[in-house]
C-alpha cells in the first residue's frame, strides 16, 4: 500500500543503486507486499530465519560485528557508506588513505601480532 507521498532522505536513490531501477519501479509504484523469499531474491535483505531465531540470529550477527570493532571497521564502514557517491578515482584514493590511516593505530599492530603468534602456534605461516 502506497500512503500517496514521495520519500524523503535519500531512501528512493539508495533503494535503486541496491535493488536495481525496475525492482525498486515495482516497489515504490505498486505498494504490493512482498514475501520474505521475494525480497532475500533481490536483495533487500541478507537472510530469512523463522520467527522464533530472530532475536538469537541478530544477537549472533551483533556479536561478530563487535568482535571486529576498531577504527579500520570504521572507516571501511565509512567507505561503504559513501564510496557509492565519489569516482573511481576519489574511491581508491580514499580507500588507500584509510588503509594506512589503520596501520598507524594500535588496535592494527595488536591484532597483527595476534595473527602472526596464532600461526606460528598452529604451524602455518602467514602468507
Amino acid at each position: 500500500m502506497t500512503l500517496g507521498g514521495g520519500t524523503i532522505g535519500g531512501g528512493l536513490f539508495n533503494m535503486t543503486r541496491l535493488i536495481g531501477p525496475s525492482q525498486a519501479k515495482r516497489m515504490y509504484l505498486t505498494g504490493l507486499p512482498m514475501t520474505a523469499a521475494q525480497a532475500l531474491a533481490m536483495g533487500l535483505v541478507d537472510e530469512v530465519v523463522a520467527p522464533e531465531a530472530v532475536l538469537p540470529r541478530a544477537l549472533e550477527m551483533a556479536a561478530a560485528f563487535a568482535a571486529q570493532a576498531g577504527p579500520a571497521q570504521a572507516a571501511m564502514k565509512r567507505l561503504i557508506d559513501s564510496g557509492h557517491a565519489l569516482s573511481e578515482e576519489e574511491a581508491g584514493h580514499a580507500e588507500l588513505e584509510a588503509w594506512c590511516a589503520s596501520y598507524a593505530t594500535e588496535d592494527a599492530r595488536s591484532r597483527l601480532r595476534e595473527f602472526f603468534r596464532l600461526g606460528t602456534t598452529t604451524g602455518r605461516t602467514a602468507a
